[in-house]
């Protein structure tokens, strides 16, 4: 419920934010004219609209065995709350009846404004019953004003599984 408080009070920000942009072009364009206001405004759409996120957000689990097997994959969804969901993607490949895992994504799918996840470590071990599997993986969710970071939350997400 707070990340959807939070979506909100960023948006209310954001649309604030383009009124008094709004007002300021009207000022400058009365100052020093409409043709550079024009580059004035492609140039700060531009600088806002840069995309430096170059992350992967895939962890490689690979197994020189593997590399030549035939893939599978196992979604987990390791939270849901109103306004999102968190995914957990396993891909892994069964080499001599045995499991073996190569990569893991986690995905946030919904409303995502104003909270990016980062995912530091994802630990997978086999249960002790055949097949299933636990994993543990290990974030940080940082909460965002107007894409700046205000706080770091920890995150630790738990849970089980069964390869089919």
């Amino acid at each position: 419920m707070f990340e959807l408080i939070w979506t909100f009070i960023n948006i209310a920000i954001f649309i604030y934010l383009l009124f008094i942009c709004f007002e300021l072009l009207k000022l400058i364009k009365t100052k020093i004219g409409f043709v550079k206001t024009i580059v004035l405004t492609i140039g700060f759409i531009s600088i806002i609209s840069k995309n430096t996120n170059n992350e992967n957000d895939s962890i490689e689990l690979l197994n020189e065995t593997s590399i030549n097997s035939e893939k599978y994959k196992i979604e987990e969804t390791i939270e849901s709350n109103i306004i999102s969901k968190i995914k957990l993607s396993l891909f892994y490949s069964n080499n001599k009846n045995e499991v073996e895992f190569t990569s893991a994504k986690t995905e946030k799918f919904g409303l995502t404004s104003g909270t990016e996840l980062k995912i530091h470590s994802i630990a997978i071990n086999k249960a002790e019953i055949n097949k299933k599997y636990n994993y543990n993986i290990l974030g940080s969710k940082e909460w965002k004003l107007l894409g700046i970071g205000i706080y770091t939350e920890n995150k630790e997400y738990e849970g089980e599984f069964k390869v089919k």
